[in-house]
């Protein structure tokens, strides 16, 4: 399991990062208490008890999932999300619209990775895990000798540092446009005779 106690997070790889779109993204279906919660909604409890025998989530398992206070197995999450929406779309349900929370998988982990722009390395190096758990945490559910689930504390950690990133860099990008909308009018005025170099600290 990814602990983050034994790496520090470097906050400061957050001024490496260039313009942040989450706005573009294109989220799956990831994992979180409430999203559990909410499809066993949605299902009733019949349905959902019957879907949960199928692919073994037990009484217990369901249970520490629905109280948060252990995470529901991710393979186990993946297979019961595809049995509850093949059972939603009779009632033409999509769970994508549905789900409450921006939740973990390795897809939307990708995502976040994808729009900061950082190599894996840096990546890491920003949430404070080793190169080797951000791979085990990004890999595919095909690759299932290499993959392990990122604890929920851990995907809210992410959530938290890459908001802190979309604040740092929004304030950034509009300091470097006023900047730049100064150079433009005084040009345009003609209180400039060229066009000046003006250094902008990130």
């Amino acid at each position: 399991m990814t602990v983050y106690a034994k790496h520090k997070p470097d906050l400061s790889m957050i001024e490496e990062i260039g313009e942040l779109n989450p706005e573009a993204q294109v989220v799956g279906l990831g994992y979180t208490s409430a999203n559990y919660k909410k499809v066993l909604s949605l299902l009733g409890k019949d349905v959902s008890d019957s879907i949960l025998k199928s692919v073994k989530i037990d009484a217990k398992e369901s249970t520490d999932a629905k109280n948060n206070s252990k995470d529901l197995d991710y393979i186990k999450y993946e297979n019961f999300l595809a049995a509850a929406q093949k059972h939603l779309d009779k009632e033409g349900i999509n769970l994508r619209d549905e789900l409450p929370d921006f939740g973990y998988s390795p897809y939307n982990l990708a995502v976040v990775h994808a729009d900061t722009g950082l190599k894996q390395p840096d990546f890491a190096k920003l949430l404070g895990i080793s190169v080797v758990d951000l791979r085990r945490n990004l890999a595919t559910m095909t690759s299932f000798t290499h993959f392990e689930a990122m604890p929920s504390d851990t995907w809210s950690y992410v959530l938290t540092v890459y908001l802190q990133a979309l604040l740092v860099v929004d304030k950034r990008l509009r300091k470097r446009r006023t900047a730049q909308n100064r150079v433009f009018t005084e040009v345009s005025t003609g209180r400039a005779l060229r066009s000046p170099t003006i250094e902008i600290d990130a």
